[in-house]
């Protein structure tokens, strides 16, 4: 087959990650056996990567809203035909084609919980443009002819809630992300993680600025370990010191006190993730709503304990593996940390949970590999059957995982 993989919608999250590892494992593949043509955000880390490795079906797109819309109305046809494209398969948002088949990794979990405010402490101009964002989303995904989906009670939704045909839907487990976790070289360090005091307790937060992310809850938390007298505790957070919404974060620390213990250290590249972890003791994600989220790899590969929100999505994930906090209590937090730090045995225990949970997973490769055998099956069907019988009658497909 020839393939359109759409990476533009990844520029950065835990996606990018995932993105990142499905590249690398196509081209050391020699794309297992089809010929892949690879959209991606101009100039972003992915086509960075793409550049390091000289690979020459690499389109860039200049991802501005309007540039972006006028490249997917009138260019990406041509590249169709020029390419003799079969499938179309994308990360996030599809681009739906009259032509041949889409395929949409769909990772979205606040389209398919409506019950949840997911935008709900955003500013109201924000808050209306992301709610129109998500109905985009939502239109252009249930468009696709298939879906791909890594959380069970999404898909399930999407055929409950919207009548999606199960039969165009498959599950595939999250992957262990290509993560190197071997002895790291300390002079290769990155310069921004030099300062970190690596005799205190380091947690890493390893995310972008959204409200889902409680972020906001940080200087409260080391409040109220400062107020027990801890003081060795940091938070290590991923976000631009720039960003207004870090501003009003470091004016809160600076009220309790707190603030030479959050180091804000702007996005961290997919190669710099393993040394962010070298120079942590544990990673914290108070998410109320995650498809999945490769910072629960990340902490199981490089042996930290996570704590982590405690709600339905990160239960049915997790199970053992992870420390389980109220993500609204600073006061339970902060307990939670004081025990990780003192109690060995209770450190030890999630770390080792971590490692026999992680085995369940796919390797990056039976991930890669599992996808392009659904790819195959919706380009089968289609070739042989057209687009109106695949979309309403297509057959059972067997091949999710359990």
């Amino acid at each position: 087959m020839n393939i359109l993989l759409n990476l533009i919608p990844v520029t950065f999250g835990g996606g990018l990650q995932v993105a990142a590892n499905f590249i690398d494992t196509v081209i050391d593949h020699n794309g297992y056996g089809h010929n892949w043509w690879i959209m991606v955000a101009k100039g972003d880390e992915l086509s960075n990567i793409l550049r390091r490795r000289n690979y020459k079906n690499t389109i860039e797109v200049d991802n501005s809203p309007l540039k972006r819309m006028w490249f997917e109305k009138f260019k990406i046809g041509d590249i169709i035909r020029k390419n003799k494209i079969d499938i179309m398969y994308s990360y996030g948002p599809g681009i739906p084609q009259d032509t041949i088949p889409t395929v949409v990794r769909s990772a979205y979990s606040n389209l398919y919980y409506p019950e949840i405010d997911f935008w709900g402490n955003w500013p109201l101009k924000k808050r209306i443009i992301a709610k129109v964002k998500d109905r985009y989303r939502l239109a252009t995904t249930l468009k696709a002819d298939a879906l791909i989906f890594e959380n069970k009670g999404m898909r399930s939704r999407a055929i409950k809630n919207f009548g999606y045909n199960s039969n165009n839907t498959f599950f595939i487990k999250p992957s262990v992300s290509q993560f190197n976790s071997g002895e790291i070289d300390k002079k290769n360090i990155p310069e921004k993680f030099q300062g970190i005091p690596a005799d205190n307790f380091n947690i890493v937060m390893l995310t972008a600025w959204h409200k889902n992310k409680n972020i906001d809850l940080v200087p409260y938390i080391l409040k109220e370990l400062k107020d027990e007298g801890v003081t060795d505790v940091n938070y290590l957070i991923s976000v631009d010191a720039d960003h207004p919404y870090s501003h009003t974060l470091m004016a809160k620390a600076r009220e309790f006190g707190v603030e030479t213990n959050i180091y804000l250290l702007g996005r961290v590249k997919v190669d710099e993730v393993k040394y962010l972890y070298a120079v942590s003791s544990a990673s914290m994600l108070l998410s109320k709503l995650e498809c999945f989220s490769s910072n629960i790899i990340e902490a199981w590969t490089y042996k930290k304990p996570l704590l982590l929100a405690d709600e339905e999505w990160a239960r049915s994930i997790c199970e053992d593996a992870v420390i389980y906090v109220d993500r609204d209590d600073a006061q339970q937090i902060a307990d939670k940390i004081r025990q990780l730090k003192t109690d060995k045995e209770t450190y030890k225990t999630i770390v080792d949970n971590g490692l026999t949970q992680i085995k369940t997973y796919n390797t990056p490769e039976q991930k890669v590999i599992k996808q392009i055998k659904f790819l195959e099956f919706v380009y089968r069907n289609f070739a042989r059957h057209g687009k109106k019988w695949y979309r309403d009658q297509s057959i059972s497909n067997n091949l999710s995982d359990n």
